[in-house]
Formats: structure tokens, C-alpha cells, sequence
């Protein structure tokens, strides 16, 4: 195998997803685009976005979040967008390496406030899964769980399809998706880190983090972009 990758790399060698320069055989972004990328800043007990990290956060007083922390790697704008939309809607498998590395980029720096013994994900969409023939935020859940060295393990499943959320508002995602999620694996006393590729009302992730408390998690969430 590693001689069939290195033939590999001699006569394809990997290029930068955004600016095609020669990287090594693992890489998908050079360090220079990788740097292009904002952090996002969110509260960790909410979730919700901050401006400055070091003012409290106003909505912590006006919600209850059923998660018990919640982290997101990057800002949801410039190039985060089109590479989620390459590997969602136009099948290009280069964005989901993409989102891969981006992912395990986010990990690399130890998460004193994260420490769950396993890894799961929001369960993608049967006909979506069906069109695309992968799961995006299956991929990068098992970066995280390569990252934190454990487990990743499939815990949720969506029963049926709903239309796309994008565009919609909180009342209409909650109704598309009532009833649409169910727990196919015993979470009771585990400690879980629920993955996500985008969090933007989260009407999703409280659905799946309100089943898996139920089963008998806690929850801890991440998204990749916020």
C-alpha cells in the first residue's frame, strides 16, 4: 500500500484544494490557505456566536441548551461555504478531504474542556446519502475521533427525508423534522461529542442531543462551521 502511494504521489501529486500549489501525500491545504480560514468565536455553554470572547454571553440568560458544551472550528463565510457546498451538493470528493483536514486541523490543539469515550454524528439524510454515496459528517467524525484517539461510532439514524433546511425558518425545520431522528445504539452513561458539518439556527442538533440525553448521554457538540 505505501508503494502504491507513493507511485501516486510521483504521478499525481496532491495539490492545495484552493490554490493548487504541490503538498505532501496526506495534505489537502497548503499552511497558507489554511490560514485563511476565521476562527469562530461561540459561546461554549450555548453555543451562540460572539463578537469578543471576553464579554459575557447574552444569551446564555435566555436559553437552556439541552448540550452540556458546544465548540465550532471556523466562521461560516468565504471559502468554508463553497467547499461544504462542492462536497454537499456537487459531489466533489476533493471538498470532503478538504473538510477532513480542516477538521482535524481544529483538533490538533488538545480541547482541555472536551472529554467524552465516544464520537458520533448527526445522521445524514437517506436520499442525500443515497445521491451523494457518502457521508459528509460521517467523514469527519472519524477525523475527530482519529484526532482524539476514540471511537466514532454511529449512534443516530434518520428515519426519513426531509427537504433541504437551508432557507427555511426555525418553525418550518422543526416541523420537517419531528419524528425524523431515532437512537440505533446504546449511549446509556457515555459521554458524547455530537459532530456536525454547519451549525446556523441548530434546531437539528438539539433534536439529536435531546435523543441521546434521553438514551442516557451527556452531550458535548461540534460543528465545523458556525
Amino acid at each position: 500500500m505505501r508503494l502504491l502511494q507513493v507511485l501516486g504521489a510521483a504521478l499525481w501529486p496532491p495539490r492545495c484544494y484552493l490554490c493548487g500549489c504541490a503538498l505532501s501525500w496526506n495534505d489537502a491545504l497548503c499552511d497558507d490557505c489554511l490560514r485563511r480560514f476565521e476562527k469562530a468565536v461561540v459561546c461554549f455553554r450555548c453555543g451562540a456566536r460572539l463578537q469578543n470572547p471576553d464579554v459575557p454571553c447574552p444569551q446564555c440568560s435566555k436559553v437552556r441548551p439541552p448540550w452540556q458544551g458546544f465548540l465550532s472550528a471556523y466562521r461560516y463565510e468565504g471559502d468554508i461555504k463553497d467547499i461544504l457546498a462542492a462536497a454537499k451538493y456537487y459531489g466533489e470528493t476533493s471538498a470532503v478531504r478538504t473538510l477532513v483536514a480542516l477538521t482535524s486541523h481544529f483538533w490538533r490543539q488538545p480541547k482541555a474542556e472536551v472529554a467524552v469515550d465516544l464520537i458520533t454524528w448527526v445522521p445524514p439524510d437517506p436520499m442525500r446519502l443515497w445521491q451523494r454515496g457518502y457521508d459528509v459528517v460521517g467523514e469527519l467524525a472519524f477525523a475527530v475521533g482519529t484526532a482524539l484517539a476514540v471511537d466514532a461510532k454511529q449512534t443516530l439514524k434518520k428515519r426519513f427525508s426531509t427537504p433541504p433546511q437551508a432557507g427555511r425558518s426555525q418553525a418550518q425545520r422543526k416541523a420537517a423534522l419531528s419524528g425524523a431522528f431515532q437512537i440505533i445504539a446504546d449511549v446509556m452513561g457515555k459521554k458524547v461529542l455530537l459532530v456536525d458539518d454547519l451549525a446556523t439556527t441548530c434546531t437539528t442538533l438539539r433534536r439529536c442531543t435531546r435523543l441521546l440525553r434521553r438514551a442516557g448521554a451527556d452531550v458535548i457538540c461540534f460543528t465545523l462551521a458556525r
